[in-house]
């Protein structure tokens, strides 16, 4: 978590810690998450890794985020004098979080996508606990970005997505469902004279639907994800595919359209039955410059039975590509004056082996 925002408990986003009531839903802020906030960056600064060095060859500088169940530091790899991140479970005697940290490191491994986080390393703690070398990415978070903008351009938003759905394809293809995709786990990497490089970050809760392994990580009937951004299957506990994922980037497309989450509501339970029963309204009712075909592709990543989706991320980046082409005109008089172009190709073709879309 970047310093001066804490997370929002009600809708999962970075808020300033001058902020008394959350901008998605409304609710106030207890004066309590406060109190507890400043302690916890506190204690997370005075961290004993901090100034160490893991197996002579990383310098641990200074904690750079922190969730449920791991913790990163901003490190630098000596022999290379390169800067990369470092991450280690916040609790040390939770087994849980420590299997969790050791399978993330062979999930992110067996994708190796451009649009996903990078590992470089994995190695020991001195307490006998994991610790995985990530790449160090310098940018911000979408989140911090809807945050900030409110309304990102529709140019930045299709060629944001079109690079979250070819990594998402990646991973899908690998066997690999992400489960708490969201966008503090989307990572815009800043790049001069051209976009920014997205990169999916936290593996920590992802499912290898190749592993047998994985049932004991996950107990029956217990959620894994952020209830948010949860699909109306992973609420209900059924079984998983890719298409509870892309769901989950339905609703992360609506919020960058909108600035709004799709199912706010004041409390967890009017939440969860909004994504399990109620429409949310249509993405032009809120911001009417929005083509009506990209409306339609956000409606059908967001419908509430799997088989009424895309089929895959491939296909609903296609069907994403496709709906900027045809509103051509309209999204090109929208361009950022400064923005930049890219200069990637964001299509990531699945191999000749996978069925098409």
């Amino acid at each position: 978590m970047n310093e001066g925002f804490r997370w929002c408990p009600h809708c999962g986003r970075p808020h300033r810690l001058s902020e008394r009531a959350c901008t998605v839903t409304g609710k106030p802020l207890e004066s309590e998450i406060n109190q507890r906030a400043a302690p916890q960056r506190a204690a997370t600064a005075r961290s004993p890794l901090i100034g160490s060095v893991l197996d002579g060859k990383y310098l641990i500088l200074r904690a750079i985020g922190s969730g449920g169940m791991g913790t990163v530091f901003e490190a630098e790899n000596i022999a290379l004098k390169r800067l990369v991140a470092v991450k280690v479970v916040s609790k040390p005697d939770s087994q849980e979080a420590l299997l969790r940290l050791a399978r993330e490191a062979s999930i992110i491994s067996s994708i190796q996508h451009t649009n996903i986080c990078e590992i470089h390393d994995v190695g020991v703690l001195p307490n006998g606990g994991p610790y995985l070398v990530l790449e160090r990415l310098v940018g911000d978070t979408l989140a911090a970005r809807i945050r900030a903008q409110r309304r990102i351009s529709l140019t930045n938003i299709i060629d944001i997505f079109a690079q979250i759905l070819s990594g998402l394809q990646a991973a899908h293809v690998a066997q690999i469902l992400h489960r708490d995709l969201k966008p503090q786990n989307v990572f815009l990497v800043e790049r001069a004279g051209c976009s920014s490089l997205v990169k999916i970050v936290d593996f920590g809760l992802a499912r290898d639907l190749s592993a047998s392994a994985e049932r004991s990580l996950t107990k029956p009937g217990r959620l894994c994800g952020t209830v948010q951004y949860m699909s109306p299957e992973q609420l209900r506990g059924e079984v998983l595919d890719q298409r509870s994922d892309i769901f989950t980037v339905g609703v992360v497309l609506y919020e960058a359209l909108t600035g709004r989450h799709p199912f706010a509501a004041p409390t967890a339970i009017e939440l969860q039955t909004n994504i399990l029963r109620n429409d949310p309204r249509p993405v032009r009712s809120l911001r009417p410059d929005v083509p009506v075909v990209i409306e339609q592709v956000v409606a059908w990543a967001m419908r509430r039975t799997p088989a009424d989706r895309p089929s895959s991320a491939i296909a609903l980046q296609r069907a994403l590509l496709q709906a900027a082409r045809d509103s051509g005109p309209t999204i090109a008089a929208l361009r950022d004056e400064d923005e930049p172009v890219s200069v990637t190709n964001p299509i990531w073709s699945p191999p000749s082996s996978s069925p098409a879309a």
